[in-house]
């Protein structure tokens, strides 16, 4: 007796010491799966161009010009009201903003992945509470349940968009571990009829870092008052009243609500509409936006949920008895999905709006492969269910990460190097500035780095930081029509140009793409007031990048009417010969369109017989190029691509006159052309 009572003891300690091992092994696997992300995220590092929208904001509020991307201008361009007020507490201490808006995203990247552990450690113990399998666990069930429960981290490991968006500088993965976070302190006391003060305090995180925090807080509460309702003995509105609004979810609902009270009214005070800026400018309800919305929600499934399959397969999950939690994240999923839909989905790229919901999604998905795998299947031996439930998750994970791997090493490269042109061209505009000795008006699409490093006056064509364009776009029919490839549609370029500014940006240099760039073209006082002018971003390089400059002097304006064949579909035609002027197989057939293009443009339009000229170049034709290249000068003098080529086709012939007269003609308008060819 003695010695069995001395075994006792020994075998509690024996179980305490298993448990302190296997506990630790999650946190050590969810560790690892950091340290892959973390490296994940150095192989993409970027900071997303519009993340120095939100950069201008801090800089302008820390130095006491208000919460405004242009001094005097009151409008709320930026999304996330939290993360702009944490910036610039560490704005305040000379911190490096984009350096540290970076670490905020990893490491914010990182601490999802531990409440997606700990979400689904709560959904799995549910599970298990409804099955009947009760047997003693091996050590190798041990290593699947192990598995299982890291299952959601690995899979979100492995999601390039969500390793894209946590390196971005943005607010993106801050959101979505404060959304996570929320849901997890929910969830946690699920069973009672309380909220939880931590669920409180992370939820008005949520909502004040993002505005659609505030819809997700509101899908909790929809379930929070079923779930009350279901659990009355006796149901009546009466008792419902009296549960809800108990003295603590007084509290809970009193931290989250008052709050956004106030900043609702800030924002109807300070900028005058109860949302940001950003929603009226790329939201909105027509058959355009759910197309456009169709198509995002398409490709995000057959990015990340293997053609749908991970968000219907958990369905199967309803015919258990507790379905709390799992009714709980279909209808945080499924109302979410619905409305990024409705708004036509992201103007961004890599499904930034769904990756709050993702996490969820891979939630249920391993819930279901481990209910199969506790549960059984036929005859089937339940460990062959877990281990081919653990090689679905690890296949699933490697497609996620294959299947966009090339898109988002692009996607991330292209941003680099849109952010270090920007910051060029930030700098040559820094130079004109003290050079005109007056702050500069600049129209862009494109404003980002572009604004923050020039600090000078921005005009964004695309609305997000202007009310009026956002508010009150004016639109023509013969742009809106067209597929231009852009998500943002609003423009009003009649706007624009009654604020003069001095120089207008395109993201793509001389060639209007956006829709806000296209319908410049048809505006006659754009035509005839303003001209590409080239620059250089770095001495030393050949590279150049096109602004166009508002002319100074007297201007012989043209109505677009004195050519009797005008039309606005020019712009689309003069786009697509740009896009096809860098193939030589193809003179003969830009020269026919160039030939259309004389027809159809402005009578003023000079760049119609530039591109003529350059085609009939490229098939050795110099005569008639001389010719046509002359045109382009006659109608515009300011055509610097076709000034160059006529001062070197006269120096070449011996026709010095001629030579000068071009050469004097780049001086007065396009300097740079000059330079770019070593010619003082």
């Amino acid at each position: 007796m003695a010695n069995r009572k001395s075994r006792k003891p020994s075998g509690k300690t024996a179980s305490n010491k298993q448990k302190s091992f296997v506990f630790p092994i999650h946190y050590i696997i969810i560790s690892v799966l950091a340290g892959i992300f973390i490296y994940f995220t150095t192989q993409v590092s970027h900071i997303q161009d519009d993340a120095f929208i939100t950069f201008r904001y801090v800089d302008n509020f820390i130095h006491g010009k208000g919460l405004v991307f242009n001094q005097g201008e009151f409008v709320e361009g930026f999304t996330s009201f939290f993360f702009v007020m944490m910036l610039s507490v560490i704005a305040i201490l000379k911190s490096n903003l984009p350096e540290i808006s970076q670490y905020i995203s990893i490491g914010s990247g990182v601490i999802a992945l531990f409440v997606t552990y700990r979400i689904n450690n709560l959904l799995l113990k549910s599970l298990n509470n409804n099955t009947d399998n009760k047997s003693k666990i091996s050590n190798f069930g041990r290593i699947i349940d192990t598995l299982f429960q890291v299952a959601p981290s690995i899979l979100l490991t492995f999601t390039g968009a969500f390793v894209y968006w946590s390196v971005s500088g943005m607010e993106a993965s801050f959101y979505i571990m404060l959304v996570l976070i929320s849901i997890y302190y929910y969830i946690e006391d699920i069973e009672q009829n309380e909220l939880n003060y931590k669920f409180a305090v992370f939820s008005l995180l949520a909502t004040l870092t993002r505005p659609e925090g505030a819809f997700i807080f509101g899908l909790i509460m929809i379930h929070f008052i079923v779930k009350i309702y279901f659990g009355l003995e006796k149901k009546s509105l009466a008792k419902i009243i009296k549960k809800l609004f108990a003295r603590k979810n007084l509290y809970v609902l009193g931290i989250v609500i008052v709050p956004n009270i106030l900043l609702l009214i800030f924002r109807l005070v300070y900028y005058g509409y109860p949302f940001p800026n950003t929603f009226y400018a790329k939201a909105g309800i027509s058959s355009v936006y759910l197309d456009a919305g169709l198509d995002y929600f398409i490709d995000f499934i057959k990015s990340y949920l293997l053609y749908g399959t991970l968000l219907i397969l958990p369905f199967i999950l309803f015919k258990l008895k507790n379905r709390i939690i799992t009714s709980l994240f279909y209808l945080i999923i499924i109302a979410n999905l619905i409305y990024i839909v409705l708004i036509g989905g992201d103007v961004l790229p890599m499904f930034r709006f769904f990756l709050p919901v993702l996490p969820l999604i891979y939630i249920l998905f391993t819930a279901t492969l481990f209910y199969f795998y506790k549960t059984g299947i036929a005859k089937v031996n339940p460990k062959l269910i877990g281990v081919i439930g653990i090689l679905i998750i690890l296949g699933t994970s490697y497609y996620n990460y294959t299947y966009s791997q090339a898109k988002i090493e692009r996607l991330s490269h292209l941003e680099v190097e849109l952010v270090k042109k920007m910051k060029g061209s930030a700098d040559w505009l820094v130079k004109q500035q003290l050079l005109m000795k007056r702050k500069l008006v600049v129209a862009a699409t494109t404003i980002g780095a572009l604004s923050y490093y020039s600090k000078v006056t921005i005009i964004d064509m695309l609305g997000l930081t202007d009310s009026e364009i956002a508010h009150n776009p004016k639109y023509i029919e013969e742009i809106s029509g067209v597929h231009a490839g852009w998500k943002e549609r609003k423009y009003n370029v009649d706007y624009v140009l009654s604020r003069n500014p001095d120089y207008i940006f395109f993201s793509t240099g001389i060639k209007p793409s956006a829709y806000a760039e296209r319908a410049l073209f048809i505006n006659e006082n754009f035509i005839n007031y303003y001209y590409p002018y080239f620059f250089k971003i770095w001495p030393g390089l050949k590279y150049v990048e096109t602004i166009y400059k508002r002319r100074v002097g007297k201007i012989n304006f043209v109505k677009f009417s004195a050519n009797p064949n005008y039309n606005d579909d020019y712009v689309h035609l003069y786009n697509r010969i740009l896009n096809m002027k860098g193939d030589k197989n193809n003179a003969d057939k830009i020269i026919e369109l160039c030939n259309e293009l004389i027809k159809e443009a402005p009578l003023n339009f000079a760049d119609s017989y530039r591109l003529l000229g350059s085609a009939y170049e490229k098939k050795g034709d110099n005569a008639t190029a001389l010719k046509v290249f002359e045109k382009a000068f006659e109608i515009d003098p300011t055509n610097g691509p076709a000034n160059i080529k006529l001062l070197f086709k006269y120096r070449k012939m011996g026709d010095t006159r001629n030579a000068i007269k071009h050469y004097v003609a780049l001086k007065d308008y396009n300097p740079t052309v000059l330079s770019l060819y070593g010619i003082k």
